[in-house]
């Protein structure tokens, strides 16, 4: 079994569905980045040494999963220690359209602090887009040996029914 799992991928690319799927599946603990990266998410951003403080306590687990879009310098020794990288390489329409759903259920008012709002509907131009992608591409060149890129929500749903996310009885 895999113990220590990142995923990344862009806003709304599914990167919490699928932490907390496969922390219900295997029973590790599921972290989201965005609450190292803020005090108060969207709003407020913790300073270079809180973060490495509070990855560096996750990071000394035997098991986690990590999942967050940060392509910052602070999120090399996840990357170095984590035992599989799973990247979620969602189309930017698919994105768009969980985005719109979200504000839809949530309500206007419970997105104000959504800090990817502008960056996801820029996101829909094509050169932003390549960009993003280029920028996963070369963070994670030298983990290729270790990174699955999964690109729908069939490819999401055949991953979790592997058994390499199904613990041995």
């Amino acid at each position: 079994m895999t113990n220590k799992i990142y995923i990344i991928g862009g806003g709304r690319s599914g990167k919490s569905f699928l932490g907390e799927q496969l922390s219900q599946k295997t029973g590790i603990k599921h972290y989201d980045l965005d609450e190292i990266e803020f005090v108060e998410i969207g709003v407020i951003e913790r300073d270079a040494v809180s973060k490495k403080v509070e990855l560096d306590k996750i990071l000394l687990s035997d098991t986690w999963i990590i999942e967050g879009a940060y392509t910052e310098e602070w999120v090399f020794p996840a990357l170095k220690k984590t035992d599989m990288i799973i990247w979620l390489d969602t189309p930017p329409l698919t994105k768009l359209s969980r985005f719109f759903r979200k504000i839809i259920s949530k309500g206007k008012r419970e997105m104000r602090g959504f800090y990817g709002r502008g960056k996801l509907v820029l996101g829909l131009k094509h050169k932003e887009w390549d960009r993003s992608r280029s920028c996963y591409q070369k963070l994670l060149e030298p983990f290729k040996e270790k990174t699955t890129i999964l690109k729908s929500k069939k490819d999401i749903d055949n991953f979790l029914n592997m058994e390499v996310c199904n613990p041995k009885p």
